[in-house]
């Protein structure tokens, strides 16, 4: 069966049912493909999620992109918290956000390898890292501006857990957002076939597809990809020391008082 698609140019976009919103490196790409493959066991739209076909179910939101989605899909659009270009999407979203929180140390090590590998970002140490307009304050930021203004938060830490109120969470997103009706079967499926070990599956699979291959940087269709799980960040006591000062001094009273009470983040 040919399924219709649709072509929706974001500039026309006057509402969406929600923007997958997070800081990079936060778990927005994995969410992205829960979320799709719980999409997919509704609508059984394709065999299987893989980096080929994700935009049709959640594209990337980007200026003056044309998106193309599969027909009578809930729109939802990844996007990542950018402080310097923020402000060109946002009048769009109408506030239905699901903010995608994880722990600042983890998403910091992440970006900092990503930065340096794929970015060629030139970095003394992860500690002038985590001083830049990349670091600390910048997660910080983007938690303050959007923490309280989001439908839903989701913490990659706990659904990494299968939580049992992160994965409620998800069921009232799709019913309250999309109006789909979906139960903890459907999500332990999806849950299933977006296993790490899946998922480096995609990646490996990504890779081959690739025409270009720099070190161990996949670049398919203007996008770069890069595998670091294997790789570790030497991070010293001034490290924790400034992070946690940052977290301390800047974060949200409110977000930092949460965070302390249900031991949703550790830095150390």
């Amino acid at each position: 069966m040919i399924q219709r698609k649709v072509l929706i140019n974001i500039n026309n976009i006057r509402k969406l049912d929600a923007v997958l919103l997070s800081y990079p490196k936060s778990g927005n790409t994995w969410l992205r493909f829960i979320f799709a493959n719980i999409l997919n066991e509704i609508y059984s739209l394709t065999d299987k999620i893989t980096f080929d076909n994700i935009e049709k179910f959640i594209p990337v939101i980007n200026k003056n992109k044309k998106l193309e989605k599969y027909h009578k899909l809930p729109l939802i659009v990844k996007k990542h918290f950018f402080p310097k270009i923020e402000k060109i999407y946002f009048h769009l979203i109408n506030k239905k956000i699901v903010f995608i929180v994880r722990n600042p140390l983890d998403v910091l090590k992440s970006y900092y390898l990503y930065s340096i590998n794929v970015r060629n970002k030139q970095y003394e140490s992860f500690n002038s890292f985590i001083k830049s307009d990349r670091g600390i304050e910048a997660w910080i930021r983007s938690l303050n501006q959007y923490y309280y203004k989001s439908e839903f938060i989701l913490y990659y830490d706990l659904l990494i857990q299968n939580d049992k109120n992160e994965i409620e969470k998800i069921i009232k997103i799709f019913d309250i957002l999309f109006n789909i009706r979906i139960n903890n079967e459907i999500i332990a499926r999806s849950f299933e076939i977006c296993s790490k070990s899946n998922m480096r599956k995609l990646e490996e699979d990504r890779k081959k597809k690739s025409k270009y291959l720099i070190s161990n940087v996949k670049i398919v269709n203007n996008y770069s990809f890069i595998s670091l799980t294997k790789r570790r960040v030497k991070i010293n006591d001034n490290d924790f020391e400034y992070i946690n000062k940052m977290l301390r001094n800047k974060l949200n009273d409110k977000i930092y008082k949460v965070f302390i009470d249900e031991n949703i983040i550790l830095v150390n």
